[in-house]
């Protein structure tokens, strides 16, 4: 054979396997794709029966590299977004079925939320507030960081300076909105949950309105009072005033008046489910949302504080701690 022919037969067999290997290629089987949010996607594999979450690494529309598997597959291959106005960025929340379950991922990560549990609902807390009930806990989808991952129940007082009561087992404690002011005068102050009372107790009230702003919390049987940093305090009252405050009480401070016991009393006595009932010994309407383990107290607030039963309408709670200049790193527990 002569060199011409043989360079022929040479380009004529190339030709061939570029054939069969092309439709060979042509004819194996691909990933099945469904495009979610930047760049996430959910695939399934050939062979597999079910979707995994996957972030895919693209350059002018094109892969450019293996994509990277981002949970097991196990997801039906459909999507929504949560889109729930009470939920910032929810519209980057993305509800992904799966045989039967339904679980939520974060479009800005690509991972689950939830702690990777799926969800059986979401519902309206006692404030307003939206969270996720899932076989192991409830999610309070709060926009402030610093709140437990999960707990089994709680209450919210709703306001800006959020109170979060929650249970964990068969106790309770207590997360509070803080302010870490003065970051920079180009940032606006920043929020965030913090521990106030750990979850050790077995009962909490939260008395607030009126210049009210304290816990009232049973453990190992005994009630105290817990001001609204989660300090240890009494109440007393001035021998020569007549008004409440709380204070850290000594038998030989001039002018004060030991009146915990009585106090507390008056408290634990005001009925569940109590709306707008005036009590004498506090001077003034009170409305009681919660059970018998955990409440909310309002105080109805007086047009003049120093008709209020605490001094001058304020019970000294964050007395020498402003809520505004504390750092939120800082220990509170004393």
């Amino acid at each position: 054979m002569n060199n011409i022919n043989l360079k022929i037969f040479f380009m004529v067999n190339v030709f061939l396997l570029v054939l069969v290997v092309g439709g060979f290629t042509s004819c194996m089987p691909k990933d099945e794709i469904v495009e979610v949010v930047n760049n996430y996607q959910l695939r399934k594999k050939p062979g597999d029966e079910y979707f995994a979450i996957y972030m895919s690494f693209k350059q002018d529309g094109k892969e450019i590299a293996e994509p990277e598997v981002r949970s097991e597959a196990i997801f039906d291959g459909t999507f929504e977004p949560l889109n729930i106005q009470e939920v910032k960025n929810s519209d980057m929340m993305f509800i992904l079925p799966a045989s039967g379950k339904k679980y939520l991922m974060d479009g800005f990560s690509g991972t689950l939320m939830l702690e990777g549990n799926p969800f059986l609902r979401y519902e309206k807390d006692n404030a307003g507030g939206l969270y996720f009930v899932t076989s192991a806990g409830l999610y309070f989808m709060a926009n402030v960081q610093g709140l437990p991952s999960k707990v089994d129940q709680y209450y919210r007082t709703g306001t800006r300076k959020d109170t979060f009561i929650y249970r964990l087992g068969n106790k309770w404690g207590v997360y509070q909105v803080l302010v870490k002011s003065g970051i920079s005068v180009f940032q606006s102050p920043a929020l965030r949950y913090i521990e106030i009372l750990p979850a050790v107790f077995d009962k909490i009230r939260l008395i607030s309105g009126d210049g009210a702003h304290h816990f009232v919390a049973q453990r190992d049987g005994k009630w105290q009072i817990y001001d609204g940093w989660g300090r240890r305090r009494y109440l007393c009252v001035g021998v020569f005033d007549n008004t409440y405050r709380l204070n850290t009480y000594s038998p030989n401070a001039a002018g004060e008046r030991n009146v915990t016991n009585g106090y507390i009393k008056n408290i634990l006595s005001i009925p569940i489910d109590s709306q707008e009932k005036y009590i004498p010994y506090l001077r003034t309407k009170c409305t009681y949302s919660g059970d018998n383990n955990v409440g909310i107290i309002r105080l109805t607030t007086h047009n003049d504080k120093y008709q209020s039963f605490f001094t001058a309408g304020d019970d000294h709670s964050i007395y020498s701690l402003p809520w505004e200049d504390e750092d939120v790193n800082a220990e509170y527990h004393y």
